[in-house]
This record gives C-alpha cells, structure tokens and sequence, in this order.
C-alpha cells in the first residue's frame, strides 16, 4: 500500500463527526484527537513553530528558505465530517483499476455504486478508488485534504533544496458546523494567499463561496385519540408539510444550479405531538441571503433571533 493511502486510511479511523446537537468547539473530542496526532507527526517532519489552541486549531508555519521576500501561502482542511452520517467504524478497501461496471459495496445489504447513478464515476476508469462497505461515510471530505497537505509538507521538509516562501498551515474543527469561522484566528495565519484543500475535480480551484446558515425547527403539536381529535388534535407531522409547502419548489436544491440559492430541508422526524427538522439556505448574493432569512422566519411566525442559531 502507497504511503499516502496508510496515512489516509490511519486519518479516517478516527470518529471525527461533528455533533450538530453540541454547544461547544470541538463538537467532538475526537478531533483533538486528530489535531494532537497532525501535530505530533509535524513535528517527526520538523516543522517546529506548530501548536494546537483551545478549541482544537491547529496552526504551524514553515519559515521562507528564500533571500528575497515572495507572497506567503496558507493550506487548510478540516478536521471533522459529516454530522449526519456515520463516521466509525469505517471499512475502506481499494477497488484496483476500475473497469466502469458496477462496485458492489455491500452484497449482504445490497449496497451498489453504480455510474448508471453517480455518471462521474467514469471519469475514473483505470484507476485505483477508496470506497467504504456503503454504511459509513469515507471521511475524505476533509480528510483526504489533510493527508494531501501533510504529504505536502513531508515532501518540502524532506527537499530543501525547493525553495518557497512562508507556508502556514491549519486544521480548523467542525467546518461542517460553521465554527471554523467562528473560532479561527487570523492572525495566526497572515498569508497573502490561502487555499482549503479538499473536494473537487483534479486541477479545479474554486474562487467564492456561498452564504450559509442552518436551523433547526421544532413544531409542538397536541396529541389525542383519534376518535376525539375533533378541535382538538394538533398534528405536527401536517403542521411540519405546511411550513415546508411556505417555500417555493422552484427553489429547491433538485431545482437549482449554478448561483442559484435554495431552501432546503435536510431532514425530519417525529409524530403528532412533535416534530423536528433540519432547515438550511444558501445564497451567493448576500442581499437575498438575508431576504431568505426574513421570509423563513415569516414564515415560522418567530422572530429572526429565535431561529438562526449558527451562521457558515
């Protein structure tokens, strides 16, 4: 097994899922975990001016080898995946050369990954693919953007004859959350240019982002027999169906691309008496950014303080 793809699979057997449900940075121990382990193992590269903080940011920085000054970089990921699906107990494999057919990830529970769905995968003909066993997530995103820039790093340390400017690097937790920008500290990393390293296709780089916040909405209703529900009942479920029907189907994320924003409703469980969902919005402009958060809200009959409780 390549080097690269030790490291990565060590990265990815450590439960780094961000708790959605937590009120603290880390959302999950673990990715102090992660962060110590990144910091350790820069440290055997001999990167010395490194350190992890409070909430688990890990920054370092390996110092010009040149005489004349140039523009400083900074490389990030992050440390955390997905909180809406599983992130242990992770069972990697390497489908060798793939021929464009059909990958069964699970012959008992019948999990398939097929290009007849997922098209890009043909882009990937003959080359070597990490897949899971189709019950977790794989954790690539971001961590197949920390073993790409601690590779990186280990190539530089290794090279000193490559010759480059200030590199600063940093892990930041619970990007998925938002509290990477809430937490983070600039000044730890005065770059001229910066690059997050993950996703994407080979030779791609993304320029702008969009603007996001997430919340989460709980309907309260009034359970009751049936039989005598009459004036009575207030079913959550069909209160939960009216608030998601406020928001127009022309907006919806399998209704949307390119600078296009969305409302979106990632999930939703519950019964008569109560009901909670996940509720997200995207936009690049932020003038209708801050419009779909009025019209969300006007929609909940709250004020917008009651609903927004993360921005990212």
């Amino acid at each position: 097994m390549k080097p690269i793809i030790s490291r990565f699979f060590r990265y990815i057997s450590i439960d780094t899922q961000g708790d959605d449900q937590a009120s603290c940075c880390p959302s999950n121990e673990n990715q102090r975990l992660l962060a110590d382990l990144l910091c350790e193992e820069l440290k055997e590269f001999g990167v010395t001016d490194v350190r992890v903080d409070e909430n688990s940011f890990l920054y370092a920085k390996i110092s010009s080898n040149l005489d004349t000054p140039v523009p400083s970089v900074a490389f990030l990921a992050h440390l955390d995946t997905n909180p809406w699906v599983i992130g242990e107990h992770i069972h990697p494999r390497i489908v060798r050369e793939y021929d464009g057919g059909d990958i069964i990830l699970n012959q008992r529970k019948n999990l398939v990954l097929s290009p007849s769905r997922y098209p890009e995968l043909l882009s990937h003909v003959g080359e070597d693919l990490i897949v899971t066993d189709g019950t977790t997530l794989l954790g690539a995103d971001g961590k197949a953007g920390i073993t790409e820039i601690m590779e990186a790093v280990r190539y530089v340390t290794e090279h000193p004859e490559l010759k480059h400017g200030d590199l600063y690097i940093v892990f930041t937790p619970d990007e998925e959350l938002g509290y990477s920008t809430d937490y983070i500290n600039l000044k730890e990393i005065p770059a001229d240019f910066g690059f997050t390293v993950e996703g994407g296709g080979l030779g791609e780089i993304n320029i702008e982002n969009f603007n996001a916040a997430t919340a989460t909405v709980t309907i309260h209703g009034h359970g009751i027999h049936p039989g005598v529900a009459r004036n009575t009942m207030k079913n959550a479920v069909l209160l939960a169906h009216k608030f998601i029907s406020c928001f127009p189907e022309s907006e919806m994320p399998e209704n949307t691309d390119s600078y296009e924003g969305y409302y979106h409703v990632s999930d939703i469980r519950g019964d008569v008496s109560q009901c909670i969902m996940t509720y997200h919005i995207r936009d690049f402009s932020a003038a209708r950014y801050e419009e779909r958060k009025k019209t969300s809200c006007q929609n909940c009959l709250i004020s917008e303080s009651s609903l927004w409780r993360r921005y990212f």
